[in-house]
């Protein structure tokens, strides 16, 4: 009989059995609820006997607890995102968690229920529970860095935007039980990030003194990126060129962080030509 690992001892092997048994637990935890999580239907899902299961762990609780973790292990894989924006560590954030929605649907009916709160112990929801203020704290963290580097609406709080981002992570995880297609549920990601990406960020108005944008990764032709990357880039830049940003009532033109570095680069050309001349 295997013990129960304590969270601060060494990890030990896992084996495929294991694995399976987890992996099946998660299932029906999110799809047939805690009350109907028992010895007896885990193992006619998987199709060995109930004592079976317990040659690999030691009880129902200690099972729980390898779904919790495995379930930590996929939202925090890879966490937290780096870069020097940060807006574009959220965006990251962003993409990764709602792909990871996309390629664990269990999972993210887990988060949309209670199911596996109560068929969890008082530790494993208090391990639940610091998932959610480990990804709170880094939401509202790069927001407020983000406010103090002005790139930050004024419009918009730290606090407010991060319940819009971990709000809208949750509605795509319930979208994924409507949209069965794969690449519909990455294309409404995308518009849904740009959109919120328009709300968070500081408008930079034209004329305005700006700071050459950072390179954030070497320039590549576009077609030599893969076809998921191509149809983002292709989205941003048909966003970038037809969305008019003029306010007729005021006057003012805004312009996007990537218009603002291209109105500046153009002043510098210009400048430099007509004064060469």
């Amino acid at each position: 009989m295997v013990a129960r690992r304590g969270h601060d001892a060494p990890r030990k092997t896992v084996s495929a059995r294991e694995t399976q048994i987890v992996d099946v637990a998660m299932r029906i935890i999110a799809t047939k609820g805690a009350r109907r999580f028992t010895a007896q239907l885990l193992a006619t899902e998987i199709g060995v006997t109930a004592g079976a299961i317990f040659r690999h762990f030691e009880s129902m609780e200690a099972i729980v607890d390898a779904v919790v973790e495995r379930m930590g292990a996929i939202l925090f894989e890879g966490f937290p995102p780096e870069a020097p924006d940060p807006i574009e560590r959220l965006g990251l954030f962003f993409q990764h968690r709602t792909r990871t929605i996309r390629a664990n649907p269990h999972v993210s009916r887990m988060l949309l229920s209670d199911h596996l709160s109560q068929a969890a112990g008082p530790a494993q929801a208090a391990r639940l529970e610091e998932f959610k203020r480990r990804s709170r704290a880094f939401v509202v963290g790069c927001l407020r860095e983000a406010e103090q580097d002005g790139t930050l609406s004024k419009e918009i709080s730290p606090e407010a935007g991060a319940v819009i981002m971990l709000g809208s992570i949750l509605s795509l995880a319930h979208a994924t039980a409507r949209i069965t297609s794969g690449a519909g549920l990455e294309r409404l990601a995308d518009e849904v990030w740009a959109a919120i990406e328009r709300t968070l960020r500081a408008p930079i108005m034209s004329g305005a003194p700006t700071e050459p944008l950072k390179r954030r990764q070497p320039r590549r032709a576009i077609t030599t990126l893969d076809l998921p990357t191509r149809a983002r880039i292709s989205a941003l830049v048909t966003e970038e060129i037809k969305t008019n940003r003029y306010d007729a009532a005021s006057g003012n033109l805004t312009l996007t962080a990537y218009q603002a570095e291209a109105h500046a680069s153009l002043v510098r050309y210009y400048t430099d030509l007509y004064e060469a001349a």
